[in-house]
């Protein structure tokens, strides 16, 4: 329980209550004030700590300036609750300056997006030198010392990996549809989201393969449009036989995947500017 000491001050003038009331507001000024000078996440994904898929486990750890009860946590765009438990040394009243809790992401919880969560710290002391009530302090950013500088946060991939599209053409400039001998065929995959580099085979080749269009706030090592070429060349056998495009290790930033795209294109005749132009044509 909290225990109180009574006092009396005594002010034969104004002046005088007046200094009494500068020297208390001084006091109490003076009162440590509860700071929350440290709160990480981390997640159990394996290709990154920094981002999180659906079954992952998520670890936050909350250290503060000072003793404090539980904290109340609630994360997701729910404000889903969950505990915390102590680290260390806990006080007689429960109380202690770091605490950690766990929980699984699911998609009940979380949204697509940076990790959401709300956690308010309240002092295990509840009252200043002075009898006035202490506040709680709260954030909705990850902490990171020294100074309570924002650290880093864990981006959720909760959408599913879709391929949209595996688009093929040529620089052919009669036909881009079709290609033959020294022409350039271009294949670009497209995905409902941003993926890491993925690989792209024409025929038993397989390329390197480039960003096409950034995601915003992206960089080069995401994307959700690569593009691969290759220049077709008389010993590739294309000009006899079938031309086949394959895109694999279509995975996200989190480990999520999806199935390869596999498309294969024959050999055809078509007539051209001069006569029957042989090449593969992408229908």
């Amino acid at each position: 329980k909290h225990r109180t000491r009574s006092f009396c001050l005594k002010a034969d003038t104004p002046e005088e209550l007046e200094e009494w009331r500068e020297a208390l507001q001084e006091i109490h000024d003076g009162s440590p004030v509860l700071q929350i000078t440290k709160l990480t996440v981390e997640s159990s994904n394996d290709v990154s700590r920094s981002v999180a898929k659906i079954g992952d486990t998520v670890r936050m750890e909350v250290v503060t300036s000072e003793d404090i009860l539980p904290p109340t946590i609630k994360i997701g765009s729910s404000l889903h609750p969950v505990e915390a438990s102590p680290v260390g040394t806990v006080s007689e009243k429960g109380g202690g300056s770091s605490w950690t809790t766990s929980f699984e992401v699911t998609p009940e919880i979380q949204v697509q997006g940076p990790l959401q969560f709300h956690v308010e710290c309240e002092p295990q002391m509840h009252y200043d030198c002075v009898g006035q009530a202490r506040q709680k302090v709260s954030t909705m950013e990850p902490i990171q010392e020294p100074g309570g500088k924002s650290g880093a946060n864990i981006m959720c991939e909760m959408i599913p990996v879709e391929v949209n599209a595996l688009k093929i053409s040529s620089n052919n400039p009669g036909n881009p549809k079709l290609a033959t001998t020294g022409h350039i065929v271009s294949a670009v995959l497209e995905v409902n989201k941003a993926i890491l580099k993925p690989t792209i085979e024409i025929g038993d080749r397989r390329l390197p393969c480039s960003v096409c269009a950034l995601s915003p706030g992206s960089d080069n090592d995401v994307s959700e449009k690569w593009t691969a070429s290759l220049k077709l060349e008389p010993e590739m056998g294309f000009e006899t036989g079938p031309v086949a495009i394959l895109a694999t290790n279509i995975v996200d930033r989190a480990g999520n995947t999806c199935d390869d795209v596999y498309q294969e294109f024959s050999r055809q005749e078509v007539e051209g500017e001069g006569g029957e132009e042989a090449g593969v044509m992408f229908l």
